[in-house]
């Protein structure tokens, strides 16, 4: 009677049995329930087990007087643990369809946009190429299809996607024709709805050499940052990257390599990852400059110059490639396929800082067993945790041939493009910030035929897993998705009540400390500058700025670093710096005493004003601007000239020249007739006299340019002065018997 009652469930199971969850739990499961019983329950949990949690939850609730009838002591303690099991599968959602439309839909890409998420995949309908994309809410409620990118008629795949402020980008590397093999990159705007935004966008241009292939992109501020290998593996394929204007949808300058100056033209950089963290872009690669593919990184500026030296993620003396990497707001995550333990991959991972260094030891992930691949990791985060998600072989399924776009993607990523494809289903694991396991390996999506081409999103306590899926008898293929919960960000308290004050001398800042919270470690603060970091690890409240510039206006704010990572901004506080006059004052003397033998008569040039000193030895410069820098120099016809540089604060400014008597080069002869000059001032015309025949006349600045020169013959010359502007002048005098008289000139606006 019992094993009757039991087939029957079994067949009534089998009936509402969906996707594999888990298989955790399962030796547990046996330890406790299949020793010392007269009943198999073997079948029963091999169909639990392939139950979704709703499924799961209904037959608890249903069936339980059913098995207390048929074993009450072991039904009890199984039903008992399986209701605590259904909960926990409930959480993890269930799978979903996304796009099932005819024909095929496959290679989703997804982000998070604040509220929903966004998807964008390859729509075959029709047997062209098109694009069309979908919102998700975190609910799991799929929106209504649109139209991304109108149908062509030749092979459209490798897309990347992101978001910014206000819109998308979605690019693509698209065949040139039928015929034609040669692909461009290309690109178009979204609008926040979806809604194409721009036309498309080619940004692959002359520079690139050869058919852009995986094409990535992140999102900077202003611009977006597209990326492309260039090249096939083994011919020296290198990055190249192309910024694109966020606002006017225009290209930003033109292709450009990026690349380590070091690396030798024949290696090959393959399958180019990145991502932006706020300050910098990752960027993450494989090559073989070591003889084998290993990984590595490069951060780069918001101009897409190298920020430092690229470094090394793994280089282990067994193939690493396919990389893929995310950023949880602390701390960044590689993860790749590694053929470490054998001819097919594994998937590993490594935790790095903003330095690239290595934070614990590499992570295995997922590790080859039963000869059955694990290959073409994703990753995601969601602020906090990591999700690895790849495609796992099920050899137990028939092989098939390759598709048209498998050999061009497996071809271009330097995989064995020509052998067989067995199954894959979509696998994952989720890893905590520390580089600690939170979950086991998981089946995510392991229906009948191909689950492949994983993406992956985060927020909050939960990531969305997509992948195109062939479970309609493997004739087109479908996109489908599944949640998979996450522990949410930890709450990191941001400073308080940022004030910020210009007190004419520099910018002082105060705060106050964030509200205590448990669990996390308070490290110091980072002040930020126009959106710029601008001082780091500051332990104080406070913090002052004497960088500026007048008649402009700064904007600070300041978060807090823990050892879980960096929380939000404070209030944003904004500093206007106004326009500071002061007074400066020149006293020029014979001596250092003050008072005694001034100076009468010397010219004073403060960069582009000028005063002549009264009895006093005083020239006085009202209404300058304060900070900043400026030239001085005082000259008089028979001292020797004085010059330097005057720092002006914000406060009146006093300085003391001491001129020194010049007897050795300067012959005035005025004083006995023998040379005269007039008008001085002059306007236009300076007459020149002297009792001997003039040779030459040569016009200097005060800086000692010469400004012009005549020849002279006569007792009396005319200099020209105008189209000189007005200021002081030195005049070089040069008598027929060689002597040099150098008389100083008034040049007047007219």
């Amino acid at each position: 009677m019992h094993e009757n009652i039991l087939s029957s469930l079994t067949a009534f199971l089998f009936a509402y049995s969906n996707d594999l969850h888990t298989k955790i739990m399962i030796k547990f499961f046996i330890n406790i329930f299949f020793h010392n019983t007269h009943v198999n329950y073997l079948p029963i949990m091999y169909v639990l087990f392939n139950l979704d949690g709703k499924t799961l939850f209904s037959f608890f609730c249903i069936h339980l007087p059913f098995l207390i009838f048929i074993d009450m002591k072991n039904s009890i303690t199984l039903l008992l643990f399986l209701f605590a099991f259904s909960l926990l599968t409930a959480a993890s959602g269930d799978e979903f369809p996304v796009a099932t439309d005819n024909f095929s839909q496959n290679t989703p890409m997804v982000v998070f946009d604040g509220e929903d998420y966004f998807t964008v995949y390859i729509d075959r309908r029709g047997e062209q190429y098109s694009f069309y994309s979908r919102f998700i809410s975190p609910d799991g409620d799929v929106g209504p299809e649109q139209l991304t990118v109108p149908e062509h008629p030749v092979m459209s795949f490798m897309p990347g996607l992101a978001m910014g402020d206000d819109n998308f980008l979605f690019t693509w590397s698209r065949q040139r024709g039928v015929w034609d093999w040669d692909r461009d990159g290309m690109a178009r705007i979204l609008n926040l709805d979806g809604s194409p935004a721009s036309g498309t966008i080619q940004v692959s241009g002359p520079e690139t050499q050869d058919s852009p292939a995986f094409m990535r992109v992140a999102y900077g501020g202003d611009h977006y940052l597209v990326i492309w290998q260039d090249g096939l593996p083994n011919q020296g394929a290198r990055i190249m990257g192309q910024f694109v204007c966020a606002t006017d949808y225009n290209l930003a300058g033109s292709n450009f390599i990026i690349r380590p100056d070091e690396l030798d033209a024949g290696v090959s950089q393959i399958y180019p990852d990145i991502l932006f963290d706020g300050n910098h872009y990752l960027v993450v690669w494989d090559d073989d400059r070591s003889g084998e593919r290993s990984i590595y990184g490069m951060f780069l500026d918001t101009d897409g110059h190298p920020a430092g030296d690229d470094f090394v993620i793994s280089d282990n003396p067994d193939r690493q490639m396919l990389v893929r990497t995310a950023y949880n707001g602390q701390h960044y995550m590689a993860a790749w396929a590694d053929r470490r333990h054998g001819s097919k991959s594994s998937v590993y991972g490594q935790i790095f800082d903003h330095e690239g260094n290595h934070l614990g030891e590499e992570i295995s992930i997922s590790i080859l067993q039963n000869n059955q691949e694990r290959s073409w990791p994703r990753i995601g985060t969601n602020g906090n945790q990591f999700l690895v998600a790849w495609e796992q072989q099920l050899l137990t399924k028939e092989k098939s041939e390759p598709t048209a776009w498998q050999t061009a993607r497996d071809l271009a990523a330097g995989m064995d493009y020509r052998q067989s494809v067995v199954w894959y289903e979509v696998h994952g694991r989720v890893i905590n910030s520390n580089g600690t396991y939170y979950t086991d390996e998981m089946p995510i999506g392991v229906a009948a035929y191909h689950q492949q081409n994983p993406e992956i999103a985060g927020h909050d306590d939960q990531f969305l897993v997509l992948w195109q899926d062939s479970r309609v008898n493997n004739q087109y293929s479908d996109v489908y998705g599944r949640f998979v919960d996450a522990e949410p960000p930890t709450e990191l308290p941001e400073p308080q009540n940022l004030s910020g004050t210009f007190t004419g001398e520099m910018i002082e800042l105060e705060w106050e400390a964030p509200a205590s919270a448990k669990d996390i470690d308070f490290l110091f603060y980072h002040v930020y500058k126009d959106n710029t970091l601008l001082a780091d690890e500051v332990t104080d409240t406070f913090f002052e700025d004497d960088d500026f510039e007048q008649d402009t206006s700064y904007t600070y704010h300041v978060t807090a670093a823990y050892n879980q990572g960096e929380s939000d901004p404070s209030n944003e506080v904004t500093v206007e710096i106004p326009v500071l006059y002061v007074n400066v004052q020149f006293y020029v003397h014979e001596t250092e005493e003050l008072g005694e033998d001034p100076v009468e008569g010397a010219l004073v040039w403060l960069e582009q004003d000028e005063a002549y000193t009264n009895e006093h030895g005083i020239a006085l410069f009202e209404a300058v601007a304060a900070h900043q820098e400026l030239a001085w120099q005082v000259s008089h016809e028979h001292y020797f000239t004085e010059e330097g540089e005057l720092d002006i604060a914000a406060e009146d400014k006093e300085i003391v020249v001491v001129l020194t008597l010049d007897d050795t080069s300067v012959h005035d002869l005025a004083e006995s007739g023998e040379v005269s000059i007039s008008p001085n001032p002059a306007t236009d015309i300076l007459i020149v006299e002297s009792k001997l025949p003039i040779h030459s006349l040569s016009l200097y600045d005060m800086m000692g340019s010469k400004i012009k020169e005549s020849v002279a013959e006569g007792k009396s010359e005319k200099l020209h002065l105008s189209g000189l502007p007005q200021g002081a002048y030195l005049l070089h005098i040069t008598l027929s018997n060689g002597q040099v008289i150098i008389k100083k000139v008034l040049k007047r606006a007219i």
